[in-house]
C-alpha cells in the first residue's frame, strides 16, 4: 500500500489532468499594467522562473531545486534594482520631490485617497461643527494619550508576586498533560470546512484555488478523507 505522501501526488495528478482537460488554458489580451520598470528581460526570467519551479517539482533531484532557488534569488534582486533604479530617476527629475516620493509610496503599497473631512463630531455629549473646536478638541485627545498610555504601562509595570511569569507557570503544568488523542475526520466535515474557505481565484503550487476547491468538494471529498485520516493514522505529511 502506498503512502499517504504518494497518494496525494497521484490525486494531485489526476485532479489537475481532468481539471485542464475540462478547462483549457485560453489566450486572451490584458491591458497592459503600469509597470515601467518590468522590463522584457524581467519578462522572460519569470516565464523561465515558472518553468523551472514546475520542473522541480515534478522531480526528486534536489540539485534542481537548489538552482530553482537560486534563481530565485538572483530574480528577486534584479527586480529590487530595476525598481530601485526607476524610482530614482523618478524622483531625481521632479520638481516636487517630496510629493513624489510620498506618490510612490502610496502606488507601491496600493493606497487610494480618501477623504478625511470632518463635518462634526460630538463634544461632551453635544454635537458641533464648529472647525476651531473640533481642532481643540482633536488636540487634547492627543496631547493626553500619551500621557495616559504612559501612566497604564506603568502600573502594569509595577512587580507584584502574580507578575511573576514562573507563578502562571506552575499553576497551569502542576498535573502531567492527558494523552492527545486525534479522531478521524468524515467527508461531511471536511465539506463543511471547505464552506468555510474564503473564495479566491489565487493558489499556491498546487495549481487549485479555494474557488475551484469549494466547486468541487462534493466530488472529491471522498478521497480527500482518505488522505487525510491515512496522513493522521501515519503521522506524515507532504513538504
Amino acid at each position: 500500500m502506498h503512502g499517504p505522501i504518494r497518494i496525494r501526488f497521484n490525486f494531485l495528478d489526476i485532479y489537475l489532468k481532468l481539471f485542464n482537460s475540462c478547462f483549457p488554458l485560453k489566450k486572451v489580451q490584458c491591458k497592459p499594467k503600469n509597470k515601467p520598470w518590468f522590463t522584457q528581460g524581467i519578462k522572460i526570467s519569470c516565464l523561465n522562473k515558472r518553468k523551472l519551479f514546475i520542473a522541480q517539482r515534478n522531480s526528486d533531484d534536489p540539485n534542481l531545486t537548489v538552482y530553482y532557488k537560486k534563481y530565485c534569488r538572483i530574480l528577486t534582486r534584479v527586480i529590487k534594482l530595476a525598481k530601485q533604479n526607476y524610482y530614482n530617476s523618478l524622483i531625481t527629475c521632479s520638481s516636487n520631490k517630496n510629493k513624489t516620493i510620498w506618490n510612490i509610496i502610496n502606488s507601491s503599497i496600493n493606497k487610494k485617497p480618501t477623504n478625511h473631512n470632518i463635518a462634526s463630531i460630538s463634544v461632551d455629549g453635544k454635537p458641533t461643527n464648529n472647525g476651531q473646536i473640533i481642532a481643540e478638541t482633536f488636540n487634547k485627545h492627543f496631547v493626553s494619550t500619551a500621557r495616559t498610555m504612559l501612566t497604564n504601562k506603568l502600573k502594569i509595570n509595577t512587580p507584584t508576586d502574580h507578575a511573576n511569569p514562573i507563578h502562571f507557570l506552575t499553576r497551569a503544568f502542576n498535573h502531567p498533560f492527558p494523552p492527545i488523542n486525534i479522531n478521524y475526520i468524515s467527508t461531511t466535515e471536511l465539506e463543511n470546512i471547505a464552506k468555510t474557505l474564503k473564495t479566491k481565484n489565487s493558489h499556491g503550487y498546487d495549481e487549485i484555488s479555494t474557488k475551484i476547491l469549494k466547486s468541487s468538494i462534493y466530488c472529491i471529498s471522498s478521497p480527500l478523507t482518505y488522505i487525510i485520516n491515512r496522513m493522521l493514522a501515519t503521522g506524515t505529511f507532504p513538504n
